[in-house]
């Protein structure tokens, strides 16, 4: 018994005494034999014989999700990138099983779980020729990927994929104050902005070294702007903790401040937000 590609196979001969024999060998490696049989050398008249040996059954200790970074458990992508990897399904020697060769009781199951301990959701997996799955979240958190074969876990599954935020998005950056905002004439205004990405995901401040207070101004109530000098930036968290000059005293005013971040100057979000400006006894000027 010989592979096309000229690897040979053990095989075993045994005389039946009524004039036949039987041979019998063990295949491990799928794909196309020849098996021939000879006496005193001269091969029979039926030989040679092709014979397909296809993978045996799904053995999940011996499939794999393949990433191409196998060697880590857990894997980084940003807010709204599709991790695309495909699905290695194996038999317990190792061959790998085409897609055709499946039956539906040795189908590939694929789950995300938030850690949020909600209920794991199914991941459809794709079959154009190959096995794989695409994987997507807009919300940063940590998602465990897992894949099973009949209830039984891949060799590296589960697998966790820590989602992060991706870049802040002024638009979507906010200040964190009640409505409307009020400040005393007599002191420094101080207030904060909540930096978040598009997809609303709140990002840490000293990932944003590339944001920064553009401009502050009070819009009074006839629409005439007026400048207020920014005198520091403080990073916390996922804040910008900004204190400014103090404000004439004012009602019905607006409070308008714009960002820039990588060479875009724009207003947060819901700016100009309603302010009002009270004297030290705490009364508003009209």
């Amino acid at each position: 018994v010989e592979k096309l590609t000229g690897a040979r196979v053990r095989s075993s001969v045994s005389d039946q005494g009524d004039g036949s024999y039987a041979a019998s060998y063990l295949v491990t490696r799928s794909g196309v034999y020849e098996v021939a049989a000879t006496i005193v050398g001269v091969r029979t008249s039926v030989s040679p014989s092709v014979a397909q040996v296809v993978p045996a059954s799904p053995d999940p200790s011996r499939s794999t999700i393949a990433l191409g970074v196998q060697a880590f458990s857990t894997i980084a992508v940003t807010a709204g990138q599709t991790l695309s990897f495909d699905i290695k399904v194996r038999d317990r020697f190792a061959n790998d099983i085409m897609v055709s060769h499946f039956v539906s009781t040795a189908w590939p199951r694929v789950t995300v779980q938030s850690s949020d301990a909600s209920a794991p959701i199914s991941v459809p997996l794709h079959t154009p020729g190959r096995l794989f799955v695409e994987f997507s979240a807009t919300l940063a958190d940590e998602y465990v990927l897992d894949v099973t074969i009949g209830g039984t876990a891949f060799a590296n599954s589960p697998l966790t994929l820590r989602v992060l935020p991706t870049l802040v998005d002024i638009a979507s950056s906010s200040l964190v104050f009640p409505d409307p905002v009020i400040f005393r004439a007599d002191e420094a205004a101080t207030f904060v902005i909540q930096l978040r990405d598009r997809y609303q995901n709140a990002v840490r401040a000293a990932d944003a070294g590339f944001v920064s207070v553009a401009s502050v101004a009070v819009i009074n109530a006839d629409g005439l702007a007026s400048a207020v000098t920014v005198n520091s930036v403080q990073r916390s968290d996922t804040f910008l903790q900004v204190s400014a000059d103090a404000m004439q005293p004012c009602v019905d005013c607006k409070l308008a401040v714009s960002c820039q971040a990588n060479g875009t100057l724009r207003d947060i979000r819901g700016s100009p937000v309603p302010l009002t400006v009270r004297t030290k006894d705490r009364k508003s000027v009209v």
